[in-house]
């Protein structure tokens, strides 16, 4: 029995082997055959495409560049630029509009919030200087086109320094507003970023201007000389003949002496000189804005209450009415009510129409709630003026620029800067 029990057992083993190497040759038939059909497949494939070309794929060629190009590793910083670096806080990359104003007779743009403190120590100023130029959003060199109370002029970015706890550049910017920078007491503007295709369109676009203009004066002065010639030609003629008889008068060409009076050069011949003067208001409009401002006096000192009376003690109303060219009306009021640490704060804006009608106006300026006209221009060119106040917030301050949108009737904050903190 046990003979036949260990005889039991190695063939169960020997099946079971078997069985095994069964399984194991089909499975590495199926695996090459499926390898060979792949293979098969990929090869027909590369078969069709030699047979019928196909186009080359389009690669964009600024991923191109950048991926053939390698990356540009910067120089690190010193330990006194990095350790000042940690305290800067400057605007979004991202940003395109800047405050720029005068202070200290020069013009600046805010571009942040410094947190350390840099005083007079030259080593210090140099290493904010080195901070800032590797992390400012504009860089040394960078055109700005800025809308002021000077018109619109190109400026560009220069050294960097520190206001008052902020992040300024100095603008280079032409001789004559150099000038008007140095004899003014506070200008404001808004500076756009462009670019350099900008630029060179704007150019090309100016060259060919120019040389039209040269050839209409050229062509202009040919035909001059042309007449002047044959005017004297004319002239000579009359003086050598006589009327002969019998021959009309009419047919005789004769000629006067030329008109040698210069034309008046002060005279503003070109429309475009002329501009609009948009602060002379009629009386009578006069008479309906100062009804108008009085009665939102009146309701901000009747309604416009301050939630406690220790605010409401010490709480006034302010008024002012700015005239300008506001396409939708000609004087913007602007009326509010406060106490002075911001605490508590209203405001309104109206529009008053040539006809007298007035419109209300929405403000929306994020962290400023009350603001205070300083000046008038057009800050982004769209040929209608907004307004440069002094905004306050709850224990801050700064300089804002309110963009007035004539279609939403809404004034909105376009720039801000050498913003200011009480604690």
């Amino acid at each position: 029995m046990s003979s036949i029990t260990r005889m039991s057992k190695r063939s169960t083993h020997a099946i079971a082997d078997v069985l095994v190497l069964v399984l194991f040759a089909a499975c590495a038939e199926t695996a090459s055959g499926r390898s060979d059909s792949a293979r098969a497949v990929r090869l027909g494939d590369t078969i069709t495409h030699v047979d019928t070309p196909m186009p080359a794929p389009q690669h964009d060629t600024a991923h191109a560049a950048q991926s053939t190009e390698p990356a540009r590793r910067l120089p690190p910083l010193s330990p006194a630029a990095q350790h000042i670096s940690e305290g800067l806080v400057f605007a979004p990359r991202n940003q395109t509009w800047f405050l720029v104003a005068t202070r200290a007779k020069r013009l600046l743009v805010d571009l942040g919030r410094v947190d350390v403190s840099i005083g007079k120590d030259t080593a210090a100023r140099l290493a904010f200087a080195e901070a800032a130029r590797r992390y400012s959003p504009l860089k040394p060199g960078t055109t700005l086109r800025l809308h002021g109370q000077w018109g619109v002029q190109d400026a560009t970015i220069g050294d960097f320094d520190t206001w008052n706890g902020r992040i300024v550049a100095r603008m280079r910017t032409s001789p004559w507003l150099d000038s008007l920078v140095r004899h003014r007491d506070l200008l404001i503007g808004a500076g756009v970023v462009i670019d350099s295709v900008t630029l060179a369109r704007e150019d090309s676009v100016k060259r060919a201007a120019a040389a039209d203009s040269a050839a209409k004066v050229a062509a202009m002065d040919s035909a001059k000389k042309v007449a002047d010639s044959l005017a004297k030609v004319a002239a000579r003629k009359a003086g050598r003949s006589r009327p002969k008889p019998g021959v009309p008068n009419d047919l005789v060409t004769t000629v006067g002496p030329r008109d040698t009076v210069k034309r008046d050069t002060t005279a503003p011949h070109d429309t475009a000189a002329i501009a609009v003067v948009c602060d002379s208001i009629p009386p009578a409009l006069a008479a309906r804005v100062f009804f108008v401002r009085d009665s939102i006096e009146h309701w901000l000192t009747d309604s416009a209450k301050a939630p406690y009376p220790r605010l409401e003690k010490n709480a006034k109303a302010y008024t002012w009415a700015v005239p300008g060219c506001y396409g939708i009306g000609r004087v913007l009021v602007l009326a509010g009510r406060r106490n002075p640490t911001m605490e508590f704060s209203a405001e309104r804006a109206l529009m008053v129409g040539d006809t007298g009608a007035v419109v209300r106006l929405r403000l929306s300026d994020l962290r400023f709630h009350f603001h205070e006209p300083l000046a008038v221009f057009d800050a982004d060119g769209d040929g209608v003026d907004d307004i440069a106040t002094r905004a306050l917030g709850d224990r801050s301050g700064g300089l804002s620029i309110m963009r007035l949108d004539p279609q939403t009737k809404r004034l909105q904050r376009l720039a801000s800067g050498f913003a200011w903190e009480t604690p």
